[in-house]
């Protein structure tokens, strides 16, 4: 048995309530909040085990300020042994107005009806609108082909120029295509602790020229994943989500 599922053990634990006036705790107790910036309990939540590169749909529970985030995992057939202490777990949030990302390392898992989840309290969280669009810049080499035959080459090498949740920037020093042709990516994401291999199709939406200062023609092209998989999807918003902090820190 995986030593971090153990049954379920009550604790004190009070809960802040709506109107604190004349209300008394005991004395130790850790204060157990059922709301988080802005999160309700029972919202819905999307988890990335980074380990695994795998998936899991959850609701918020609760978070001990300081101290602990708390999900119920929704499936009951999990096999818990995948978890492991102190495992990187990216946490999504995607409410009416906004959306809010954070990551945690994992230290215990209660199996009840539902596997139980208890993440120590992120350092950093980060809160969008909903209409805006992360978009970071790189300088990272990625591989593309584009399979029509007058462009067929196999894959050739280009940079990553920028990176959203919905598409690329990329570089090259050969054309790759026209407007509208679908291109296959291979690229590599290095983050939170995990390098992960991705094999995505995308679709050019826009393309410019433009010479260096050495004489060398440089193709920009635009790209728009399709058909993107909800495993790779929230595997690059958790790469963005890291190099957003680590830009934050100076890393």
């Amino acid at each position: 048995m995986n030593p971090l599922c153990e049954s379920i053990q009550v604790r004190p634990i009070a809960t802040r309530p709506l109107d604190s006036a004349g209300e008394k705790y005991s004395a130790g107790a850790p204060l157990f909040e059922l709301s988080f910036k802005g999160v309700a309990m029972g919202a819905k939540a999307s988890l990335l085990l980074v380990a695994s590169n795998v998936r899991y749909a959850a609701r918020f529970l609760g978070v001990i300020p300081g101290k602990s985030v708390m999900f119920i995992l929704e499936d009951n057939g999990i096999d818990t042994t995948l978890f492991f202490r102190d495992s990187n777990i990216f946490c999504e949030f995607n409410l009416d107005n906004k959306v809010v990302v954070f990551s945690g390392k994992l230290k215990q898992i209660n199996n009840a009806i539902f596997p139980c989840l208890h993440l120590d309290y992120p350092e950093r969280v980060v809160e969008r609108d909903v209409s805006r669009d992360i978009r970071l810049n790189f300088d990272l080499e990625v591989l593309l082909r584009n399979k029509l035959s007058a462009f067929d080459q196999g894959f050739i090498s280009g940079r990553m120029r920028s990176l959203s949740k919905g598409g690329m920037l990329v570089g090259t020093i050969v054309p790759m295509g026209f407007i509208g042709d679908e291109i296959e990516v291979r690229m590599a994401l290095s983050g939170l602790g995990r390098e992960v291999n991705l094999n995505l199709k995308a679709r050019i939406r826009h393309e410019r020229q433009r010479v260096d200062a050495g004489g060398q023609y440089q193709f920009y092209y635009g790209l728009k994943f399709v058909n993107i998989s909800s495993e790779d999807l929230i595997c690059i918003k958790a790469f963005l989500f890291d190099s957003l902090v680590r830009k934050s820190k100076g890393n």
